[in-house]
């Protein structure tokens, strides 16, 4: 009974900690789909800053990409047992 609260409450956690991943690049949708190519030095530098702003964002939520990852493999392996 005990492990089964707790998986569950493991799968609360993960969902959450998805659903909360999902919104926040669902946010960011609109960075990934800009075609804008720029039509100046200028415009190509912003776009280029745009990038390397939104490389870093996905830099600093890796590690909760990775727990979610992780918990997947755990709760994986815990049912094929």
């Amino acid at each position: 009974m005990i492990i089964e609260s707790s998986v569950t409450c493991a799968e609360q956690v993960l969902k959450r900690d998805m659903d909360q991943l999902d919104a926040w690049l669902e946010v960011r949708r609109p960075v990934l789909e800009d075609k804008t190519l720029g039509d100046s030095i200028d415009a190509v530098e912003e776009q280029l800053q745009k990038h390397d702003d939104f490389e870093k964002m996905i830099l600093a939520q890796e590690e909760r990409f990775n727990a979610i990852n992780r918990t997947t493999l755990v709760q994986l392996l815990w049912t094929n047992d």
